[in-house]
């Protein structure tokens, strides 16, 4: 077990004999389970004196999840209304992403380059959730596609992801944090799952072109949803109405809706992410959701993973 790991489980060790004193741990030769490739924990504000990559440091995680927006303006019909036009603009940036993108996204105050590359150095994976307020709708009242929000939308995920990589390396990607969310419960699973392909169409074109223009070849890892407890609805009584026939994990192997999915550019291969945010919890709880956290790569890559020195 890695040293870093290693620390982890002794972090919590002491804590489980307090909780229950009648625990005991046997050392087995016997291999019952592979060890998480990442451990990672959930970021706040990282300002550009921030401290956080001595406390990540000091923890022995070796991963960080960001938390990042994109808010893109809506888009005029007028200039875009179909997916010919979208491929069009689409083109026209990835022709010229190394001047352009810098103009449509920059570091937010909250999030400063400094602390991430310090993160980087130390080889901290950095996994970057995107979130676009669900207010900002890509499919109409007629669930057609309206291509002008869905041209922005993709600008801009396209743009942030193409300096996420360029500048501090990062593969791993989420769209939309917790959909399920009761905060987030006009979020329709039909509109979230073009956003999902949409999105990841963006992320795959921006590695891709990132490895044109620097030479660094990033392979696109983009996550499955990370979704809220079902505790969040029990509390207010009212059941989660948006799945009761299919989960949203469900939605994302679907494909996204009609007429969308005659579309082979918007096609979707997820990779599971499981984000558990257990800490204030009892300590039995913590330590069993600690060994359950982990991010990896497409299942037809597991193996190969595991070997790599950068995993």
């Amino acid at each position: 077990m890695p040293a870093r790991h290693l620390g982890l489980v002794l972090f919590f060790f002491p804590v489980l004999l307090q909780a229950d004193e009648s625990s005991r741990v046997t050392i087995q030769d016997k291999v019952v389970g592979k060890t998480p490739q990442i451990i990672g924990i959930n970021t706040g504000e990282m300002p550009a004196d921030s401290a956080f990559p001595e406390w990540v440091r000091a923890l022995g995680v070796n991963g960080a999840r960001l938390r990042l927006n994109a808010d893109p303006d809506e888009g005029d019909p007028k200039k875009i209304s179909s997916f010919s036009q979208f491929e069009s603009n689409a083109r026209r940036l990835r022709s010229s992403a190394k001047q352009e993108t810098p103009k449509l996204w920059q570091h937010p105050s909250k999030l400063a380059a400094p602390p991430l590359r310090a993160l980087r150095e130390d080889g901290i994976e950095l996994l970057a959730t995107i979130t676009c307020p669900f207010a900002f709708k890509l499919l109409q009242a007629d669930g057609k596609t309206n291509w002008a929000n869905a041209w922005k939308y993709w600008e801009a995920y396209y743009a942030e992801s193409y300096q996420l990589a360029t500048q501090h390396q990062i593969r791993r990607y989420q769209l939309f944090n917790e959909p399920n969310h009761k905060e987030s419960a006009k979020l329709t699973q039909e509109e979230y799952s073009v956003r999902m392909a949409v999105g990841t169409d963006a992320i795959q074109a921006a590695l891709a072109d990132v490895g044109k223009d620097s030479g660094v070849k990033l392979e696109p890892l983009i996550s499955a949803p990370c979704t809220a407890g079902i505790s969040v609805f029990n509390q207010t009584g009212k059941p989660e109405a948006r799945d009761d026939k299919i989960g949203w994990g469900g939605t994302i192997h679907a494909g996204p809706p009609p007429p969308d999915r005659r579309k082979k550019r918007f096609r979707l291969h997820p990779v599971p992410a499981v984000c558990c945010a257990t800490l204030q919890r009892e300590p039995r709880h913590l330590a069993r959701a600690a060994g359950k956290t982990w991010w990896t790569g497409p299942p037809s890559q597991r193996g190969s993973e595991s070997s790599r020195g950068d995993e």
